[in-house]
């Protein structure tokens, strides 16, 4: 299956890119999806507890399972003043 992935803040400087489309295997979740993000680009591994997840803008546990066509955002908090 493909799907389209949105990178905002620190993901998107790691990964170099804002948007990336991703094939996985059938049955994959979101997890699976974080996986192959941390194996494929390591610094995402010490943010993945402040990632928040949505999948087709809402936001979503890690077992929630992916479909074709989804569109997965990958959200770190973001701070400023």
């Amino acid at each position: 299956m493909t799907l389209r992935v949105l990178l905002f803040a620190q993901c998107s400087d790691i990964v170099g890119s804002r948007k990336v489309d991703l094939d996985l295997p059938d049955g994959s979740t979101v997890q699976d999806l974080m996986d192959h993000f941390s194996a494929k680009y390591p610094p995402m591994k010490k943010l993945d507890r402040s990632i928040m997840l949505s999948v087709n803008q809402e936001y979503v546990e890690r077992e929630q399972l992916l479909k074709d066509g989804d569109e997965v955002a990958v959200i770190t908090p973001v701070s400023g003043g």
